[in-house]
This record gives structure tokens, sequence and C-alpha cells, in this order.
């Protein structure tokens, strides 16, 4: 009979609730600013603001002033047609501010030319030009990585680049692709005050940085999974 009560309690309490993805409050504030409009810089900007970020100097930070110096010199390439433009964002979270970077950076890669000689352009001489998006949350104040874990559980796969040099630098590199179109990929790194790196880069602290393509109209839209399969039965019947 006990054995009998045990086994119906076991089933009556049905499976157990699904584990809770791990999260972090960097990640999360990054995917808020940056994801859902990442191909279109104005609606980005527009919908910070209304969220409660700020544009704020340079100089807001010591650590922002001297990541955005290096940012500003290391944007354009000489050898190339190329302006880069920068708008820098605030936003308190308790104690520290997260700062989040939009930047568009625009290349002529070649100029229209005939390089044929038979008098008209053609396609493939038309003037070729590149358009970049990037946006970037930085965590200066902060001791505490974001753990590779979270990543994967926002990503749905591990990370296809990682570099761990203790005392030093820890991060990765997360392909997008398959979850946000135009999108190649997400870098989230750390860096520790005294690393050999806080010189180089100009900051230590949490840096999670994305590029994006502006938006193509001839683009198609990803269909969602239940949505092509209804598809596929209407074309089964």
């Amino acid at each position: 009979m006990i054995e009998l009560l045990a086994a119906l309690s076991i089933v009556t309490q049905g499976p157990p609730p699904p584990a809770t993805p791990p999260t972090d409050l960097r990640l999360e504030a990054f995917r808020a600013a940056c994801v859902p409009h990442r191909r279109d810089i104005v609606a980005t900007a527009a919908m910070m603001a209304a969220d409660g970020w700020a544009i704020v100097p340079d100089d807001d930070h010591p650590e922002l002033m001297a990541t955005m110096g290096k940012a500003r010199a290391e944007a354009v390439d000489p050898e190339l047609q190329m302006t880069a433009d920068f708008t820098i964002w605030g936003k308190a979270w308790g104690e520290r501010t997260f700062y989040v970077v939009l930047n568009r950076i625009h290349a002529v890669l070649r100029e229209e030319e005939d390089d044929d000689g038979d008098g008209e352009i053609q396609e493939w001489e038309d003037r070729d030009e590149m358009t970049l998006l990037g946006c970037g949350l930085w965590d200066f104040d902060t001791t505490e990585r974001i753990p590779a874990s979270v990543v994967d559980a926002w990503v749905g796969t591990p990370a296809v680049e990682t570099f761990d040099l203790p005392g030093e630098m820890i991060g990765g590199t997360w392909n997008l692709y398959h979850m946000l179109p135009g999108t190649a990929d997400v870098k989230v790194g750390f860096i520790p005050e005294g690393s050999d790196f806080e010189a180089r880069t100009g900051f230590s602290g949490v840096a999670i940085t994305m590029g994006s393509a502006t938006e193509d109209p001839d683009e198609p839209e990803p269909v969602p999974d239940d949505e092509s399969h209804d598809h596929a039965e209407e074309d089964a019947d």
C-alpha cells in the first residue's frame, strides 16, 4: 500500500517545471537596446530615448573617453573613402552606468567606371558602396564577466570562438545569422583591471558588440517555424 501511494504521488505531481534560462543584466540591456532595430540606426536611437537612455559626451566616464578615442581613430581606413559617425548613450543601472555606442560606417569600395570602354556603365561597373551599423554596450565599473552559458542560452548554440587568458581577457564570439538576419555575430568580452589589454583598448570591464548590414528591401523575411509548417500542410492538401 505504501508503495502504491508513493507511485500515485509521483504521477499526480507531473513533470518538473522547465529550468529558467540563465541571464545577465548587461546582456539583457544590450538585447533591449541593440537587437529590435539593429538595421535601422534612427529607429534604434528613437527607441532608446523613449526607454530612458540619454546622449552623453565622450568624457562622461574616463574609460569611455579612452575607448572612444581609439574607436574614432581606427574606424576609418585611409585607403578608402569612408565616414564614421558615433553616438554615445548612457543610462543608470543601480549604482553604475551602462553605455551604448551606436555607429554608422559608410565606405565607397569602388567608383563607377567604364572598365570595358564601351561607353556604357554596366551593372558590374556601378559604384559599389557599403554601410555597416554597429551597436555595443559597455559596463566599465564591473569586476564580473558574463558567463558563456548565458550567451549560449540566448543564441541557442555555443560560441564559435573563445579566448581565456587568465588575468588578461576572457570572452567569445557567437554566430547570429540563423536568428538575426543581416547580423553576423556578437562578441562578448571581459577585461579585468590591470590587464595588459586595458592599455590597448582603453577600458576594463565588460563589452558586448554587434555589427549589422542596413536593411535590404529585397531581402525575404524569415518565416516562423509554425507558419512554415502551416504552409506545408496547405500545400499537401
